[in-house]
């Protein structure tokens, strides 16, 4: 977790102060935002009618409310999900930069809104700038050389084999799990330039061992993909260190938050340390 910035902190709750027109009670920045309240008035100002309903007085329960709905309605006005914070990280106080942040992308996406004239968060964002190049100047640069076309400073293709030739890096062989790390693709010189020829190469030349090949054209393509699947569960359950994969089965998850839903039913949960077993007894049915 960052550490937090009190300067941040209370710019953010200077906009608020400027955007809402209302003075903010009294106590420490997270106190402020605790029930939600006010960061719904903040929105609502940001686009009138967001938040329906406001909770001012209540339990809990009925203020997380407050702030699960103002989470909804910046979502809609276009803060980016992976930025707005979690319920927990405010009202336990479990992340109050996260929140920070969140405003500050809030304050940041009211310049994508023209409707909005009133104070702005954070700095300007970038604006479009577009250029158009005359034909003179276009030609100009097509009549310059790049180390792709053959010579630059002394760089060139001397000893390719002659243009037409395909330069093969590496032997065309089936490559074990242990070699992917040193796969590197063909390159097939052809007379205008390099092309590289990746995909036909992973597909000829590097099938690792735990890798099973189905063709749509196949009549038993859904079975053979079925079992293309299964292969796959088998191999990457005890993990494959020869790549860096670590294994599957037990699956280890430093952190879980969930959060589902509205209203009186919801969920809003936080688990640390998960480990998930079973991955590597996975028997696959059905392929579609």
């Amino acid at each position: 977790m960052p550490p937090r910035n009190k300067e941040q902190e209370q710019e953010v709750l200077n906009w608020i102060a400027a955007v809402t027109g209302e003075p903010l009670p009294g106590g420490d920045y997270e106190d402020i935002l605790k029930n939600g309240v006010v960061l719904c008035k903040l929105i609502n100002k940001l686009s009138p009618g967001s938040v329906k309903k406001i909770q001012e007085k209540g339990t809990n329960f009925q203020l997380m409310e407050n702030i699960q709905r103002f989470q909804a309605a910046i979502k809609k006005y276009g803060v980016p999900e992976e930025e707005i914070f979690q319920t927990a990280d405010l009202f336990e106080r479990r992340n109050i930069p996260q929140v920070t942040l969140c405003l500050y992308s809030l304050g940041r996406i009211t310049q994508k809104h023209p409707e909005w004239t009133g104070p702005q968060l954070g700095p300007k964002m970038a604006e479009k700038n577009e250029r158009t190049f005359t034909e003179e100047q276009l030609r100009a640069h097509n009549a310059e050389l790049n180390l792709q076309m053959g010579f630059n400073k002394g760089a060139s293709q001397s000893g390719h084999g002659g243009f037409g030739n395909t330069r093969h890096i590496m032997s065309n062989t089936t490559m074990s799990s242990s070699d992917i790390t040193n796969f590197e693709p063909r390159l097939d010189v052809g007379s205008n330039a390099i092309k590289p020829n990746i995909e036909q190469d992973l597909m000829q030349r590097v099938t690792a061992d735990f890798v099973k090949t189905c063709f749509k054209s196949d009549p038993e393509f859904d079975d053979c993909s079925r079992q293309a699947v299964q292969q796959l569960f088998n191999a990457l359950g005890p993990g494959l260190p020869e790549i860096g994969m670590a294994p599957l089965d037990p699956l280890n998850i430093p952190k879980i938050r969930i959060l589902q839903g509205e209203g009186p039913v919801n969920v809003n949960a936080a688990l640390d340390n998960v480990t998930v077993t079973g991955f590597g007894q996975t028997d696959v049915l059905l392929s579609q």
